[in-house]
């Protein structure tokens, strides 16, 4: 079984220039703990693949959420609420 199409990976920048301190690990670590939400958005997409199929685009949405949650650990960028906030509001409500 093949994808009928992927996601281009996109290149992210190091955030980090010179040597790494204590306090990047300390700060990155922090920021890890905060941001670490991979679970809720899991459990988003499956539950909007159980109502609309993984062809909507909602799913397409919070796949790549997941994508860049599960990234977050090396790239330090995190998954912005703010994109996928709809899509949990009106999974909220058909439940």
């Amino acid at each position: 079984m093949r994808p009928h199409r992927t996601l281009a990976v996109s290149e992210i920048p190091s955030q980090v220039h010179g040597e790494v301190t204590v306090d990047h690990i300390v700060d990155h670590f922090v920021n890890y703990v905060k941001n670490d939400n991979l679970g809720q958005i899991s459990s988003w997409l499956l539950a909007h693949l159980d109502n609309k199929g993984a062809d909507c685009s909602e799913c397409i949405e919070l796949a790549k959420a997941c994508s860049t949650a599960v990234d977050f650990a090396k790239t330090g960028v995190p998954v912005q609420f703010e994109s996928i906030k709809r899509l949990v509001r009106v999974l909220t409500k058909s439940y």
